[in-house]
């Protein structure tokens, strides 16, 4: 019954209801002392504070976690010493992580220092939840720690997962950091109807925009937020603050230039108050550093370039450079392909082995497989395209010294071929066409991967009309065919999944004129699917 109480005093998120739950602070029943504890977070009111802190010494750990919690919610900026006392609270590993995860809220500066610290700590979980925290502060500050964590990896850890789960972590963490480059498309898309949502004269319209504003990370998000600031409706300017308050906990730098509008503010109730003090707080404590994202990128390069360096590291170093698809990244990629054809240049002249022991296996068909799919992921550039195609030759020649050799040994590098055909298609649609006809079956199958993962249907209609007459100069006709029906397959089932007005519109035209009775069974169950999708 006092639980009930406590829950629903905490819902009713009054004023009046504090002197109440401050009694319930000194229920001897466990799970009433918890409620009440979590109701005063959610009441927002400061006072609780000096109630609640007294309460992280307590013997039980659900107690510690909740206050923990609370403390988080109120912005308690004096509980900051007793929470990083916490973090080494090695009883329970929950009021642990809950202790970090009020840092976070309190001071995103502070806890991203010792989020660091807990990369390296003997409890396995406590670093998977750092890695995680670290992920979503999305600092560039953070790049640093993470790369040592792969330059270094003999760190005394006591973790009894596999290293490459942490591998796994680190460079998952690592890739979701700003660093790399958003879906910027997708991101203005969401901006432009969100900019429309957000000058509707229904409120509940503005205040929808104003909470998806909040889960968009970008400073376009945050000027069309202090907009929306401005609006008379209190819901909609309540919804604001949580949203800047939420990008502050997450990317306390992206809030810096709502400070003045929120200074300016002038708050209805003491609710809205507290609220915009807690949007402050995020951005006073940001720290004035620039880190050094030119250090965190060089140290990449040194590890995808280290031939000591363990397999796991610098694939994944190789992956991550791919992602970040500059022009100077495709040259430390271009020169890592090119040291690593050396060697299959030796495996292919190599005789076999004829004694018991066998030879030390190469690491090279899998780090070229990496490179190559780390490459399609570069910015479109002649320079790129020239080198994958010269690639792509000597790695034929290589295949056929292979062959002529007898195949006397396995030939690794299948998925190399095939991850080079999807790397030229992606960068050039014209180039993916020719590859459609290439003799090696592992290349004509990454472009027909590549070329059938595009919402085109002009590639589809070409890819038809190349297959009713003759295939341009140096096609494989046999080739051509069996690959470019897959390929029409393949862009058949994207427009059915990702298709939509616009797409079938032009299906629906096209329809009538395709000659290629396969082709036009397809298209027609193609429009039949993106018909029932699109309708309203």
């Amino acid at each position: 019954m006092r639980q009930s109480a406590a829950q629903a005093l905490g819902e009713l998120k009054s004023t009046q209801a504090f002197p109440a739950l401050v009694e319930l602070l000194q229920d001897p029943e466990e799970e009433v002392l918890e409620d009440a504890i979590l109701a005063l977070g959610q009441l927002g009111q400061a006072e609780a504070a000096q109630h609640l802190l007294p309460l992280l010494k307590d013997r039980r750990a659900s107690i510690r976690r909740s206050v923990a919690q609370a403390l988080g919610e109120l912005g308690t900026l004096e509980a900051i010493p007793l929470l990083e006392g916490l973090l080494t609270d090695y009883r329970d590993i929950d009021v642990r992580q809950s202790a970090a995860a009020a840092l976070v809220q309190l001071s995103p500066a502070k806890a991203e220092e010792r989020l660091k610290q807990l990369l390296k700590d003997p409890d396995s979980q406590m670093i998977q939840y750092a890695l995680a925290e670290l992920d979503a502060l999305d600092s560039l500050q953070t790049v640093k720690p993470l790369v040592e964590l792969l330059l270094y990896p003999d760190t005394p850890y006591s973790n009894p997962f596999p290293e490459e789960t942490m591998y796994g972590q680190v460079t998952t963490a690592l890739a979701n950091l700003s660093l790399l480059k958003p879906d910027a498309a997708r991101q203005a898309h969401q901006l432009q109807h969100l900019h429309t949502q957000a000058t509707r004269l229904n409120p509940q319209q503005r205040e929808t925009a104003a909470t998806e504003l909040g889960q968009i990370v970008s400073p376009q998000s945050v000027e069309l937020l202090l907009t929306l600031l401005k609006d008379n409706h209190p819901a909609v300017k309540h919804q604001v603050l949580l949203s800047l308050k939420r990008l502050g906990e997450l990317h306390p730098h992206l809030i810096l230039p709502a400070r003045p509008a929120l200074q300016a503010l002038t708050a209805e109730d003491q609710k809205t108050t507290s609220l915009v003090q807690k949007v402050l707080q995020k951005i006073e404590a940001v720290t004035p550093q620039t880190p050094n994202t030119n250090l965190a990128l060089e140290q990449l390069k040194q590890i995808a370039l280290n031939p000591q360096e363990r397999l796991t590291t610098r694939s994944s170093a190789i992956k991550l450079l791919g992602k970040l698809g500059t022009a100077d990244v495709a040259n430390t990629l271009m020169t890592i392909a090119d040291n690593l054809m050396k060697e299959v240049k030796i495996e292919a002249n190599s005789k076999p082995n004829s004694g018991t022991t066998q030879p030390k296996p190469s690491v090279a068909p899998l780090l070229l497989f990496a490179t190559y799919r780390a490459l399609g992921n570069t910015t479109s550039s002649e320079t790129t395209l020239s080198f994958l195609d010269s690639q792509l030759q000597q790695l034929a020649d290589h295949k056929q010294t292979w062959r002529d050799k007898g195949r006397n040994k396995r030939w690794n590098y299948s998925q190399s071929e095939l991850e080079l055909g999807y790397a030229i298609a992606r960068l050039n649609q014209n180039r993916g066409i020719e590859l459609l006809s290439h003799d090696l079956a592992q290349v004509r199958k990454g472009a027909e991967l590549a070329l059938g993962r595009l919402v085109n249907v002009e590639l589809l209609r070409k890819l038809t009309q190349l297959r009713s007459s003759n295939p341009p100069a140096g096609l494989y006709d046999a080739f051509f065919q069996q690959a470019s029906l897959q390929t029409i397959n393949n862009l058949l089932t994207t427009l059915a999944d990702k298709g939509g007005v616009k797409e079938l519109t032009a299906l629906e035209k096209w329809l009538p004129d395709v000659s290629d009775a396969v082709v036009k069974e397809r298209v027609a169950w193609t429009v039949g699917v993106l018909g029932n999708k699109v309708a309203p």
